[in-house]
C-alpha cells in the first residue's frame, strides 16, 4: 500500500518507491534516463536532502534540550541549595521524599536512583532533594504556563 501525500509529486515518487514491480535497477535507471533525468544527480540530491533535513531534526531536538538545560539552571539558581541547610533538614526531607510526601514522582524517581538508601551521604541526598525540588518547580511553572 503506497501512502498518500497531500502533494502529488511527492506522491509520485513514494509509489515509484513502493512498487513492487519487478523492474531491475538498471531498467529503472534506464527509463529515467529516456526521460531525461540523470538517476545518480538524482540519487545524489535525495541523499542530500534526507542528510539536511536529518541534521535539522538532530539540531532541533539538540535545541530543545539545550532550553530545558537553560531552564532548569535558572530554577535552580533561584532555589536556595540544600547543600545549605543542616544534616537533619536534609534527613527528614529525603525521608519525605521516600515515603511519598513529595509526590508519587520523587517517590519514584527516588527508588530508581539508589538500590540503597541506607548507605546514601547526605550530600547526595542534597543533591537529589535539589533535583526534585527543581523539577518540582519547573512543572508548576509549566501548569501556569499553560493555564487558559
Amino acid at each position: 500500500m503506497t501512502p498518500q501525500f497531500q502533494y502529488k509529486k511527492l506522491e509520485q515518487v513514494a509509489q515509484a518507491l513502493f512498487d513492487d514491480s519487478e523492474e531491475s535497477p538498471e531498467a529503472i535507471r534506464a527509463e529515467m534516463r529516456s526521460k531525461g533525468y540523470d538517476p545518480d544527480a538524482l540519487a545524489a540530491r535525495i541523499q542530500a536532502v534526507v542528510k539536511q533535513m536529518s541534521a535539522r531534526s538532530r539540531l532541533s531536538w539538540m535545541a530543545q534540550a539545550d532550553a530545558v538545560q537553560a531552564s532548569f539552571d535558572r530554577t535552580m539558581a533561584k532555589m536556595r541549595s540544600w547543600a545549605t541547610r543542616s544534616r537533619k533538614e536534609i534527613e527528614k526531607a529525603f525521608e519525605d521524599a521516600r515515603v511519598g510526601r513529595f509526590g508519587a514522582g520523587a517517590q519514584a524517581r527516588l527508588a530508581t536512583a539508589f538500590n540503597n538508601v541506607t548507605e546514601i551521604t547526605t550530600e547526595t541526598k542534597a543533591a537529589f532533594l535539589d533535583d526534585i525540588q527543581a523539577l518540582a518547580e519547573m512543572d508548576k511553572s509549566a501548569d501556569e504556563t499553560n493555564q487558559p
